[in-house]
């Protein structure tokens, strides 16, 4: 179920946790959603009779303003303010299994063998964009280690010997250790705790680039922990550190 979760959140990382787990309950195979109007202006139509998937929008508002509300010394004569406030509402959104019209171009994120779009170039500029170094010499091997975050170096030491999907999703890993701030002196996380967090972030970012890394990936998180609150407690900070890598 976590690893429906992640799959799932991988392809609304801009989408909050909440909105994430309502999208991943009411349809789990969905793929791209977008509100009515936004499929109108990009030439699809939502079929009739579809349900929409509810997701919570955020609103402003003015707050009603009760009679013994006091209005400020300096506001004009015969005014009176009310306060802002910041509620929810539910929202219906579609997926695209529920429109028709105008296809998408379709754009090949799938890397088989070679790096045939260029990922391992865009991940060595995500590390230059979070201020980090990248370390390839193997005499600074940390032991069998595919990669390592060096967090008073600002620096990223990775193996050589990698495939390039490897290396990518190995990159995609220490950059979650940076940015979750496991270097940090204030980070209070255990091992396992810092592990789950970057190798689950790690997958969510793979997944995004339509590569699957489930098949190193669980069986990674399942030697270091047994317990699933550990995944749950963690996956909000799952989702922030793997929106903070895709946004790079």
């Amino acid at each position: 179920d976590f690893a429906e979760l992640l799959r799932i959140a991988a392809k609304f990382h801009n989408y909050s946790f909440g909105n994430v787990m309502l999208i991943a309950l009411q349809m789990p195979g969905a793929t791209r959603v977008a509100g009515f109007h936004t499929w109108l202006k990009l030439g699809r139509n939502v079929r009739k009779g579809e349900h929409g998937i509810r997701i919570l929008a955020p609103c402003v508002g003015k707050a009603k303003a009760s009679d013994d509300e006091e209005t400020p010394d300096d506001a004009p004569e015969g005014t009176q303010t009310a306060p802002r406030r910041m509620f929810f509402k539910a929202v219906p959104v579609f997926d695209i299994s529920q429109t028709d019209g105008e296809d998408f171009p379709e754009i090949a994120r799938k890397l088989d063998g070679d790096d045939e779009i260029g990922l391992i170039r865009d991940m060595w500029c995500g590390i230059a964009a979070a201020g980090l170094t990248v370390d390839v010499d193997p005499d600074h091997a940390h032991g069998e280690a595919n990669g390592c975050y060096v967090a008073s170096e600002k620096r990223i030491w990775l193996s050589n010997e990698l495939s390039a999907v490897h290396t990518c999703k190995t990159i995609a890993h220490e950059l979650a250790h940076h940015f979750a701030g496991h270097g940090d002196k204030d980070c209070h996380d255990t091992r396992g705790e810092r592990e789950c967090v970057a190798e689950s972030a790690a997958y969510m970012v793979m997944q995004a680039y339509g590569i699957d890394s489930g098949a190193y990936t669980f069986g990674y998180l399942a030697s270091w922990t047994e317990d699933t609150k550990v995944l749950k407690a963690k996956a909000g900070e799952i989702f922030a550190v793997a929106r903070q890598i895709l946004s790079l």
